[in-house]
């Protein structure tokens, strides 16, 4: 679903249990907006049928985005921007993207 909603030179992988990052190269923070919204929408829209026909599962995505050089410019920076927004974003109710432009306390210059 994620790989549906991405160009041929973006890079989606795992990063965690049930987190995973997508690399965006040659993208501004509006256009990583849009395509989080879209992918956003895409899994939302999945319905998971568990087994012996119980009703649809609904998934949910928190999406935390974070933009090189205006959220950070080492990988390490930009990682806990976009993970300190996915936090927000669940914080906030799940199932949104999450990308204001500010950084993270921890790494205000």
């Amino acid at each position: 679903a994620i790989e549906g909603e991405l160009r041929a030179t973006d890079v989606p992988c795992r990063y965690g249990g049930d987190e995973f990052a997508v690399v965006l190269p040659e993208t501004d923070g509006a256009e990583a907006r849009r395509v989080a919204q879209r992918v956003l929408d895409t899994v939302k829209s999945l319905p998971i049928r568990p087994p012996r026909g119980s009703e649809p599962v609904m998934l949910s995505l928190s999406i935390g985005v974070a933009t090189y050089s205006e959220d950070g410019e080492t990988a390490g920076d930009l990682i806990a921007s976009a993970d300190s927004r996915l936090y927000r974003a669940k914080q906030s109710g799940r199932s949104q993207v999450a990308a204001e432009t500010e950084r993270p306390e921890s790494l205000a210059r």
